[in-house]
């Protein structure tokens, strides 16, 4: 039966295209099987069952490569003049997608998200050069080795396959019947992924199937089925005190206090100075000042700023990775539910807290360790900062060294002495980006003081110890100090009692953890819990030290400074004043991934599926080990607010893509 079942398929397994589909589809098996099999970069599995994965995923790829070919055939069969043509165009499609795949799966490796426009138009060009990229695929060559030689293994098979079909000049026909076979045996193995891959079908599916999908659905988020009501049902999420009065329904997330002249509340000299500290992947487990005690603790600086500060150890990013938190942090605005703003957005009208503070008289500068043009903060930062401070690429290969943390600690000194020799009766406003913290966790080989048990060498490479969490603690070791630096120096300085320091994270990172595969692509502890602490003046922030218990994230940062110094114009943010006395049923936090949404409150976090609010999972905050369950009886959240949290992201979102979160004009008549 097997030697007729080949002699049948010979004639078709001289075809060009067929070959070339038969190679594409062993391509993205050899895939499949060595991501699902494989471990993470933690050392974990990627999934916990990795036959049913592999083979739901199988159930997924396979058919769709299959019926890809049976197009091009279909094409080739019925359009004659064009044969050599459709058959070329087989041939360099199905290249592209085998390096697609192996894309889509380096992806899902390091970040759990899938390869969507949003991600090409934040990622490729030529910042994908940068030391962020580069580095954690150096720390990883045996995976990149082995997926770089299935793409150039395939791409060799494919030319071979093409030159033999070429060389023998066999006579082929490709019959209708041998089409409507290949559509259902592809039906056929689509069963189990029909039948079984319901919950996880969207991180099972093929890239080709992701990215079709999301260029057809591309700002297409659809408007509620009752705007009033959808507009009604926001502010009472953002407005808890009913003290916003909403100035227009064509922006609905534009407000002016109720009972507020909108005269300032603090004199120009009497402005803080602000430095916030904005810390790549500072993880809230790891901090001395957390939630967590710790026998010899990473940050021992900052365990002393905490004592005098004001602290928020249940603190999440709105989103992950730093483009998320850049757009939070800045406009007080929850982040779109699949695509990066800054990235797909540019003509999005937005306030901006560094615009704000410029109007009260501030020099708002800005720093970052790493290329801020690799996710378009450079094109957003320069319409809202004076100075700007970071390094591009200046080599051939496009490639950007990381600034340490010595390093931009120095340039941030370096500014503020200037600043205070030329400009000292006015505030200044420093957005501090660090990058030491990046993964792979490790100390670049320039600039670095001893903290650690290295002795007096003065380049350390943490490259050597192979355990992540180790490398991590090192790094952040390393950023304590300096951070340190700049408290000292600070202290120093005629306005040291009147200047606010603020830490928090731009989001986390795993290290040791094992992820859940469930979990993967939503914002659990390890992607989204950091920390922050706000230090100053007991006069702007109250008494020193506290702990605050409720959960807290970067939109709440812009309403605080804005209450802090005074502004109580009209604005369209989504956070609240840290400093409010609010009881904390009425705090609530937001996280956002592609894979869904995270909403905190009190001890508990809810987690809504993106694509189907009636899939969902709480767990305990911030545990150790986080135990997921399918039910909210005993937890701070009602039976229907899955679904309505799904409804405002998606309204949030709707909103950004019609432009409608911002105008000046509506502003300027509410000032008025």
């Amino acid at each position: 039966m097997a030697a007729t079942l080949i002699q049948r398929l010979k004639p078709y397994l001289n075809h060009p295209i067929a070959m070339t589909v038969l190679i594409v589809i062993t391509a993205r098996m050899l895939s499949i099987v060595h991501h699902y099999f494989g471990k993470d970069p933690s050392g974990y599995k990627i999934v916990a069952s990795s036959f049913l994965s592999t083979v739901l995923a199988a159930s997924f790829h396979l058919p769709e490569l299959l019926l890809l070919g049976a197009v091009f055939l279909f094409f080739w069969r019925g359009i004659k003049p064009l044969r050599s043509f459709i058959t070329a165009a087989a041939i360099i499609f199905f290249s592209g997608i085998v390096l697609l795949g192996q894309i889509d799966f380096g992806l899902l490796r390091y970040l759990g998200q899938r390869f969507t426009p949003s991600i090409m138009n934040t990622y490729v060009g030529p910042e994908m050069a940068s030391s962020q990229l580069y580095k954690p695929l150096w720390n990883d060559l045996g995976y990149v080795a082995t997926s770089l030689g299935i793409v150039f293994a395939s791409w060799i098979a494919i030319a071979l396959a093409w030159f033999i079909c070429r060389k023998r000049r066999t006579r082929y026909d490709v019959s209708p019947s041998f089409l409507l076979k290949l559509v259902i045996f592809a039906a056929i193995l689509y069963l189990p992924a029909f039948t079984m891959a319901k919950a996880q079908g969207e991180m099972l599916k093929p890239v080709e199937w992701i990215f079709l999908k999301s260029i057809f659905s591309s700002d297409k988020t659809s408007a509620p089925e009752n705007v009033e009501a959808a507009v009604k049902d926001l502010h009472r999420v953002i407005d808890v005190t009913h003290s916003k009065k909403w100035l227009d329904p064509q922006y609905p997330l534009m407000a002016k206090p109720v009972n507020d002249s909108g005269s300032p509340s603090l004199n120009p000299a009497e402005l803080p100075d602000i430095i916030l500290f904005v810390v790549e992947s500072l993880r809230g487990r790891d901090v001395g000042y957390g939630l967590h005690p710790q026998k010899e603790s990473n940050t021992p600086r900052l365990d002393r700023l905490a004592e005098k500060s004001v602290v928020y150890p249940r603190f999440i990013a709105n989103g992950s990775p730093s483009t998320r938190a850049f757009y939070a942090i800045n406009t007080s605005l929850w982040p779109h539910r699949d695509k990066f703003v800054i990235a797909n957005f540019n003509d999005l009208v937005v306030d901006a807290l560094p615009k704000r503070l410029k109007d009260f008289g501030y020099t708002t500068l800005a720093f970052w360790g790493s290329n801020p043009s690799f996710d378009n903060q450079l094109a957003w930062a320069r319409r809202w900062y004076d100075h700007l401070d970071f390094e591009l690429p200046e080599n051939e290969l496009l490639v950007t060294q990381r600034i340490n943390d010595r390093m931009i600690v120095d340039r941030l000194l370096d500014k503020i002495e200037t600043h205070d020799a030329n400009h000292p009766g006015k505030p200044i406003f420093a957005y501090v980006a660090t990058t030491g913290t990046h993964y792979p966790y490790t100390l670049e080989d320039s600039y670095f003081t001893p903290i650690t048990a290295f002795g007096d060498a003065d380049r350390v490479s943490t490259g050597g110890i192979e355990d992540i969490q180790t490398r991590y603690n090192i790094t952040l070791k390393n950023l304590d100090f300096h951070i340190g630096r700049v408290v000292d120096a600070l202290a120093k300085r005629n306005k040291k009692d009147n200047t606010l320091i603020v830490v928090i994270g731009d989001h986390a990172d795993n290290t040791n953890e094992n992820v859940a595969p469930q979990m993967r692509g939503y914002p659990v502890d390890y992607r989204v819990w950091t920390s922050a602490l706000v230090y100053g003046p007991e006069r702007l922030i109250g008494q020193t030290p506290r702990r605050e218990s409720f959960p807290a994230s970067h939109v709440d940062l812009m309403p605080t400074l804005l209450n802090i110094i005074g502004d109580h114009r009209p604005s369209a943010i989504m956070g609240t004043d840290l400093f409010a006395p609010l009881p904390q049923q009425q705090r609530t936090a937001i996280a956002i991934r592609e894979g869904g949404f995270r909403i905190d409150r009190g001890d508990y976090s809810l987690y809504v599926s993106q694509n189907n609010p009636n899939a969902f999972w709480v767990a305990k905050s911030f545990e150790p080990k986080a135990e997921f369950i399918p039910s909210l009886d005993g937890t701070p959240f009602q039976p229907e607010e899955p679904r309505k949290w799904h409804e405002r992201i998606y309204y949030m979102s709707y909103l950004i893509e019609k432009n409608r979160v911002w105008s000046e004009k509506k502003f300027n008549a509410g000032v008025k």
